[in-house]
């Protein structure tokens, strides 16, 4: 089978987006925010089942995919000028 390289898409948006990057902390809704806590709580205690541990790495994907789109945004909104760098 062929191999293809990586296709890199460029997407310009418009300021207000990347300003807004500060204000949320990914995609995940108030309900998945509960029960990705609730679930992590089941983790410590040791009492997953088989489905829920499914769930939370679902679940802990969707986060780790909204922080990366938020790093991603604050990138962009550091070089538009947009926002200061972070202090480090």
């Amino acid at each position: 089978m062929p191999r293809f390289g990586t296709l890199t898409l460029t997407v310009t948006l418009p300021d207000k987006v990347y300003q807004e990057c500060n204000d949320t902390t990914g995609n995940a809704t108030a309900n998945q925010d509960d029960r990705l806590s609730l679930l992590l709580d089941n983790q410590q205690g040791g009492t997953l089942s088989k489905r829920e541990r499914g769930e939370l790495s679902a679940l802990m994907e969707l986060y780790q995919e909204g922080l990366l789109r938020k790093a991603q945004g604050l990138r962009e909104a550091v070089k538009r000028g947009l926002i200061k760098p972070l202090a480090p």
